[in-house]
């Protein structure tokens, strides 16, 4: 019956250096390249590009959108940027996107529109 505890904290220990090792990878991803992808009444909107690292730049890649919360009142790209890096790490091409929020004549329509 001892190897229950033992078994438990060989299993702990191994989630904890997994973890470690998804920190330390996440800190090898590049930091993102920005891009301009839209220009509303000045206000630029911005797509924040996270390239996997270890992948040639010509090989096919997954890729995901990245839209923050926030109700459409709050929030940046910046928000997902955790995100982003995690699945940069996990090889795919990460994109945290910019877009305007509802301020004034901006609804969340216009915001949608923005994406």
């Amino acid at each position: 019956m001892k190897l229950r505890p033992i078994a438990f904290l060989i299993l702990a220990l191994a989630g904890c250096m997994t973890a470690l090792s998804l920190a330390a990878s996440d800190e090898a991803v590049q930091q993102p390249k920005t891009y301009v992808y839209r220009e509303v009444d000045g206000q630029k909107l911005n797509a924040f590009v996270f390239m996997p690292t270890g992948t040639p730049a010509r090989k096919p890649a997954s890729a995901i959108l990245l839209f923050h919360g926030g109700g459409w009142h709050v929030g940046s790209a910046e928000w997902t940027f955790a995100s982003a890096r995690r699945f940069a790490a996990l090889g795919m091409v990460a994109i945290a996107v910019d877009y305007r929020l509802t301020e004034g004549k901006v609804t969340p329509i216009e915001a949608l529109d923005d994406t």
